[in-house]
């Protein structure tokens, strides 16, 4: 920030001089007639060679001559006659001081201030010299003295300010600054004022400052970046922009401008536009390393790895020591997967900083993602140590302990976490997955709210007011779908509750669906692109994943009846004949793979390999209910669906035809188990909420079996199980097999 202002005053290093009202020559002197005052002193000199008031005028005239050699001659000629005179010594200061003979000013300017203690120039010339010579808090005394004696001294009060400010003293500067601006309006000044505000952490006031003297100096381009960089601290980002924008009008070519607008433009989240700013900067000033690493930054956000890896190397081939850059570098190659380079930056951080906090989490993560998790428990132990209130180092050791199953010391450090960041979204929509797979619903559907702040949560604006819970018999109301599929289908389960207070439920969802969820009764079913065009139909919205916290579900007021959904009785007819072909062997369907943009699908599915050993299961037939994945690794006798399976209509009227359906963690068992159909649900180590933990059934569907792996990865011994389950099903002469 700039500190100075274009036309900043300064201490005075050669205030006016003083003088007395002694005689004419006197009297012309001050009324500017500089050559008549200075014959007559002169011609009084020639006849009073002796007379020191005549010698103290004349010294002055030389002096306001430039012969300052003259002035002095006289000025001591003076003192010697008269040394009693402190008006005399303090101007003799106050030319020693002009021609650079400090120690004999200073001395000058005591005598003064010893002969006459009330003499508020002298002081305040004697502050000047010790200011100079950087005595600031002595120069701060003799400042405020010539204040006091003189409440009007402008002067006085200015560099009062200036000193003041210069030594920390910013609250006591901001009132001497409005002491001289009560005196006398002068823009310079007031900067200096909005300046000490700034510092001083008072933004708002400081803003109010710099507007007035904008409104003086329009086109004074510092008055408009220090006010550009106040709205920033205020996060005022858009009026931030317009006001580096005007300093770029006054000064096209300033690298300070660029960078500035390139950060409040990045800060807006447009970082293409941020990027070309800060490359405006660098053709400027091409050493400029934060404009480097800022730029990278911005190239990393929007997924330009390769740029932004470059422009960190630029950095750091300017301050390879900076371990900020190194920090960030490791963030990239974290971002594009090489976890090992990714290490090898942080530990080189590291090695530059041993208690880098930052460093050491981001290590952590790094092999958190590689699967080491003892290393990353190590690395997030060791940033905790090295900042006891690091609130990120507490949400991961909760990702660690939570990816261990011990869900308990999880939401401990979730909730450090928490108490050190209260707005830490990510510490809350993990709290929120801890709570419910321990089946505390109310505490853990109020924290699934904070899924609406997470940068990844598509954000739903319609005009209309959200429904709260209120009873409102007359109302129409709508309600959307959001997250999967899976997560539709097993939360249209809260509509028949809801339906008592409104009078009338529209469920907007995705086009897929559309056709499945018609079977609901007492439920409108439009699709979501239709929505913006049928803001007539309804009065209030609301999310569908609210609707859990809104009626203050519990574990054990569960809603898990089924049936709830019911496949088309057209589709059902329209497949009768594929599966008749297979005769009265039990039919079972399976799936494999999730969605593959789901961030936990590498844990959660499996491959198709691991079915081969219920194959052999007699009399029991296996259908493909696979959309994606390889339907070329089907082995001979595995029917394969998928060519059938447009909607999940579709999906439904097949798994009518099965006995039973075994699925990985996918919309495919949420569907077989809302349609009461025997489901086998295969779940990694570390399950989704809404399998809770240690437990074989799910109160969400009664006819569901879950299946658990006892180690990471473990669907060999998973497959045992069911394996040993389908074969035990397989004398039961009931076909249920849950």
């Amino acid at each position: 920030m700039y500190s100075d202002f274009s036309q900043q005053r300064h201490l005075s290093s050669v205030p006016p001089l003083i003088i007395s009202e002694i005689d004419e020559a006197h009297r012309l002197f001050n009324a500017g007639a500089i050559g008549e005052a200075e014959a007559l002193c002169v011609h009084r000199l020639a006849r009073v060679p002796a007379d020191g008031k005549s010698m103290a005028l004349l010294g002055l005239i030389r002096h306001q001559q430039g012969d300052n050699e003259a002035a002095l001659r006289l000025l001591h000629a003076a003192v010697a006659a008269i040394a009693d005179d402190s008006l005399y010594r303090c101007n003799l200061g106050v030319v020693l001081l002009a021609v650079g003979r400090y120690s004999e000013a200073e001395a000058a300017l005591v005598q003064a201030v010893l002969l006459d203690p009330g003499f508020a120039e002298a002081h305040f010339n004697l502050g000047n010299i010790l200011a100079m010579r950087g005595e600031l808090s002595q120069a701060a005394d003799h400042f405020r003295e010539a204040a006091r004696l003189l409440p009007t001294y402008y002067d006085a009060w200015v560099n009062l300010a200036l000193v003041l400010e210069k030594t920390g003293r910013g609250e006591e500067a901001i009132q001497s600054f409005c002491q001289a601006l009560a005196i006398e309006e002068d823009p310079a000044i007031r900067f200096q004022l909005a300046n000490s505000l700034f510092n001083a952490g008072d933004r708002v006031q400081a803003l109010d400052q710099y507007r007035r003297v904008a409104s003086m100096c329009p086109r004074d381009a510092e008055v408009h970046f220090n006010m550009a960089i106040t709205l920033q601290k205020l996060a005022r980002y858009t009026e931030a922009e317009l006001a580096y924008r005007q300093a770029l009008v006054l000064t096209p070519y300033n690298s300070e401008v660029f960078f500035g607008l390139a950060i409040v433009i990045q800060s807006q989240g447009r970082f293409d536009e941020a990027i070309a700013f800060y490359g405006h900067c660098l053709d400027i000033k091409p050493d400029f390393i934060l404009a480097h690493y800022n730029m990278g930054i911005a190239l990393s956000e929007t997924g330009r790895y390769a740029e932004a890896i470059t422009r960190f190397m630029h950095a750091l081939a300017l301050d390879p020591e900076n371990i900020k850059v190194i920090n960030n570098l490791g963030l990239v190659y974290h971002a594009v997967g090489d976890f090992d380079a990714a290490i090898a930056t942080y530990r080189q951080a590291i090695a530059i900083q041993q208690d880098f906090a930052d460093a050491y989490s981001n290590l952590g993560n790094s092999y958190f993602d590689l699967g080491d998790y003892p290393e990353a428990f190590k690395a997030y132990q060791q940033a905790v140590i090295c900042n006891p209130d690091f609130d990120r180092a507490y949400y991961n050791l909760g990702c660690y302990w939570q990816k261990q199953n011990q869900i308990d010391t999880a939401l401990s450090m979730y909730r450090r976490a928490i108490a050190l960041n209260q707005d830490m979204v990510e510490a809350h929509w993990n709290l929120s997955h801890c709570l419910l797979i321990q089946g505390d619903f109310l505490a853990g559907f109020k924290e699934y709210a904070w899924r609406w702040r997470r940068k990844e949560t598509p954000v739903v604006f319609l005009p209309k007011p959200e429904w709260c819970g209120e009873w409102s018999p007359e109302a129409s109301l709508l309600v959307y779908t959001e997250q999967g599929v899976g997560d539709i289908i097993q939360f249209i389960r809260f509509l028949p509750l809801i339906r008592q207070r409104v009078g009338k439920i529209i469920l907007a969802c995705e086009t897929s669906l559309c056709g499945l969820l018609r079977s609901l009764s007492g439920v409108e079913i439009i699709d979501r692109q239709q929505v913006a065009a049928s803001l007539e139909l309804f009065d209030y919205q609301v999310p569908l994943l609210n609707l859990p916290a809104i009626l203050e579900i519990t574990l054990s007021d569960l809603p898990a009846v089924v049936p709830y959904l019911t496949p088309d009785s057209e589709g059902v007819k329209h497949y009768q004949e594929l599966f008749d072909q297979v005769g009265g062997s039990r039919k079972v369907g399976i799936v494999w793979q999730g969605n593959p943009s789901h961030r936990n699908d590498r844990n959660r599915s499996c491959q198709y390999e691991d079915f081969s050993m219920l194959h052999e299961t007699p009399g029991t037939v296996f259908f493909s209910l696979q959309k994606q994945g390889q339907q070329s690794v089907l082995t001979e006798g595995v029917i394969d669906l998928a060519p059938h399976l447009a909607t999940f209509a579709d999906t439904a009227a097949m798994i009518f035809h099965l006995d039973l359906v075994i699925t990985v963690d996918t919309s495919v068992a949420h569907l077989a188990g809302a349609m009461g159909k025997p489901v086998w649900v295969l779940l990694p180590f570390v399950p989704d909420w809404r399998w809770m933990l240690y437990r074989e059934d799910s109160p969400w569907y009664p006819t569901m079996r879950l299946f658990r792996q006892q180690r990471p990865g473990d669907w060999i011994g998973l497959f045992a199980e069911v394996r040993q389950a389908l074969s035990e099903a397989s004398h039961d002469d009931s076909r249920g097999c849950v």
